[in-house]
């Protein structure tokens, strides 16, 4: 469960958060709780909900993990140079080919490891798995109208 804070306005805490975060803050900007630890919430017995104590700073950060893919592509380019004929031969003038190979640049890509993308492949499996029970369902039907 992601629970969003609004950016502190006490200007201790404020001065501290811009410190550590990069990019623009205004006093609409929330953050997600995952950047906190568990001791900077306070649990509010008659809500049920946590919130965030006043003094609380963000501690965690997402782990950015870079996989270097090396895609090593050989092209071949033919480039035909016309030579002038010679006395004495056919009309048709020799070619002459020349083949050049290239190498594709090195890419790297970035992979975030976050809530959502779980969030999402658990999506994915409660969606399977009723799928699955709905057509293990059907068959029973059906081979109970069948007897």
């Amino acid at each position: 469960m992601c629970i969003f804070s609004q950016v502190s306005k006490r200007r201790r805490n404020k001065k501290r958060w811009l410190n550590i975060i990069s990019g623009n803050i205004t006093q609409h900007s929330v953050l997600c709780g995952l950047h906190f630890k568990f001791e900077d919430f306070t649990t509010h017995p008659a809500a049920a909900r946590k919130s965030l104590k006043l003094n609380a700073i963000l501690s965690i950060f997402p782990v950015i993990i870079l996989e270097n893919k090396k895609v090593h592509v050989l092209s071949s380019i033919t480039i035909s140079q016309e030579m002038p004929p010679t006395p004495g031969t056919s009309s048709v003038p020799p070619s002459k080919k020349i083949k050049l190979q290239q190498n594709a640049k090195t890419q790297t890509s970035i992979t975030f490891n976050t809530s959502r993308k779980n969030k999402l492949h658990r999506e994915i499996k409660i969606l399977s798995q009723k799928l699955k029970r709905r057509n293990e369902t059907i068959k029973s039907e059906i081979i109970a109208d069948y007897y």
